[in-house]
């Protein structure tokens, strides 16, 4: 591979795999929250891997607070847990995709209460982004097209954790509700 993107102590770059939980245990003591995103997983597969998962994991209990992942251009899945959330992807987010079954995309929203650590309340926003559409400009899915896909992200998480399957919430907004305590 080309070593040029590799992060080292004299430039800035991409961090691999393996050193990331190490990072996120470094940096832990000296701020209030760690959110790691990273770029992994099979493109346009819906589930995430073991190889994500197990690394998800391993984030988590070196200190992440949040970890959320991007590159497979699917949305993957959730995991949570008291006080974090992992996404395992969340979609392809502004540029949708021309497939027209990986149009789904979602945003995180997270909140931390000053002071505490961990996340005090998490929720999936799910959009719909379909590729060099509505100028880019990803659209918040409508109340009944979440209730169609709430089921798929339930079912995906279900695979990850079985308990995803009383973690998550369809909202009255549409949101998904990620409990996290």
């Amino acid at each position: 591979g080309d070593d040029r993107m590799w992060a080292s102590d004299q430039k800035a770059g991409a961090l691999r795999a393996s050193l990331l939980p190490a990072a996120v245990a470094q940096i832990r003591p000296m701020v209030d929250h760690v959110i790691v995103g990273v770029h992994w997983g099979a493109e346009y597969d819906p589930y995430a891997s073991a190889e994500q998962i197990a690394l998800g994991r391993q984030l988590v209990r070196s200190g992440a607070s949040v970890v959320f992942g991007h590159h497979s251009h699917a949305l993957q899945g959730l995991e949570s847990g008291p006080g974090y959330v992992v996404a395992y992807s969340l979609g392809n987010l502004l540029f949708g995709s021309t497939n027209p079954y990986q149009n789904h995309n979602g945003i995180l929203a997270v909140e931390f209460e000053e002071g505490k650590p961990g996340v005090r309340s998490a929720s999936l926003i799910p959009l719909y982004g379909e590729y060099r559409k509505h100028g880019h400009v990803p659209q918040v899915l409508s109340k009944s097209d979440a209730m169609t896909l709430f089921p798929v992200l339930r079912f995906q998480s279900r695979r990850i954790a079985p308990d995803m399957q009383d973690r998550l919430q369809i909202l009255p907004d549409g949101s998904f509700s990620i409990k996290v305590d």
